[in-house]
């Protein structure tokens, strides 16, 4: 299910480096500007060697330190909220109530489950696990 996006669609991804350093008097410097094919309300999500965000049009895009996308997989509906990255996989959920485990270094299916909540803000892991809040409030 991955695949290449086209680089002119959607929302935008700036790195700015220099001004989030401590002590540091000048301007933030932009390094690179990524393109995707929808808007994303989830974040960035550091996947130690570039980042990972989800977006509205229900795709996690893995994007490298040079701005490149290096995979993109379809999750079918909106991506609801940050994922998280644990042991080598990237978990995210969509709003309706599909959940992927994909390899951060490649983008490819290690699970998919559907029919369970929808995760309310954003996931957290601790290096080996992913939680999740419900709107019940249940973990």
């Amino acid at each position: 299910m991955s695949s290449s996006l086209p680089p002119r669609h959607g929302w935008f991804s700036t790195l700015l480096a220099g001004a989030l350093a401590a002590g540091c008097e000048g301007p933030a410097e932009r390094l690179f500007t990524a393109q995707g094919n929808a808007p994303s309300r989830t974040g960035l999500v550091a996947t130690g060697g570039g980042v990972v965000v989800g977006n509205e049009a229900g795709n996690l895009l893995r994007i490298g330190p040079t701005g490149a996308i290096l995979w993109s997989s379809t999750l079918g509906r909106e991506v609801a909220s940050a994922p998280a990255v644990a042991a080598g996989t990237v978990v995210a959920g969509t709003l309706a109530g599909e959940w992927a485990g994909l390899s951060v270094e490649d983008g490819q299916d290690r699970w998919r489950v559907a029919g369970r909540p929808a995760p309310v803000g954003p996931l957290a892991a601790d290096g080996a696990r992913v939680y999740a809040l419900g709107a019940d409030g249940a973990m």
